[in-house]
């Protein structure tokens, strides 16, 4: 029986400081730019928001075969929880494909909205405003598979 209470106190213990690590909740909080994925665009009266799971990463860097330093991200873990935060009507969004060219910015948000619903898994770099919302989305590489 004991062996049991330790078993569930350890993986309670394990499984909240896991969840400590994921501190991206933060950024959101303190209205610096996050990385987020698993979005769901959501409509109401008020205009458009974003649903998403942030992502926590971190930056290591190495030496490739030429010598030269490489940074390289890692997720860290990904948030359990959602996050639903409001897109400013004037949002931006950019990705590889259009960054040098002239796009009215209506057009641009129905890319990103097309994109995010084929596939909402993909990476995204949020950035906001003062007033918590959406000013600036844009793609973002990461590999798939979280650290184990």
């Amino acid at each position: 029986m004991k062996s049991i209470y330790l078993t569930l106190f350890l993986s309670f213990v394990l499984g909240n400081s896991a969840q400590a690590q994921c501190n991206c909740t933060t950024d959101v909080k303190n209205n610096n730019g996050t990385v987020a994925t698993r979005i769901l665009i959501l409509s109401n009266g008020h205009g458009k928001s974003l649903s998403f799971r942030c992502v926590s990463v971190r930056r290591e860097y190495y030496n490739n075969e030429q010598g030269q330093e490489v940074e390289k991200s890692v997720i860290d873990c990904i948030s359990k929880k959602s996050i639903n935060l409001r897109l400013a009507p004037d949002f931006r969004y950019y990705s590889s494909g259009i960054q040098d060219e002239k796009i009215a910015i209506s057009e641009l948000q129905k890319r990103f909205f097309a994109k995010a619903k084929a596939d909402p898994y993909k990476f995204y770099q949020l950035d906001f405003n003062e007033s918590k919302q959406i000013i600036m989305i844009s793609e973002y590489y990461l590999p798939v598979k979280e650290k184990k």
